[in-house]
């Protein structure tokens, strides 16, 4: 088996940094639709 984990190891930090940024801006926006939505009614 060649180890082709060892590459990507120092880049692992930096996409789950990414990964958590872009689910946080999902999850507000999703909060902001939502409260605009029970506004409106």
């Amino acid at each position: 088996m060649r180890r082709d984990r060892d590459p990507a190891e120092p880049a692992l930090p930096a996409t789950i940094t990414f990964v958590s940024l872009v689910g946080s801006l999902i999850v507000v926006g999703w909060v902001a639709m939502f409260l605009l939505l029970v506004k409106r009614w």
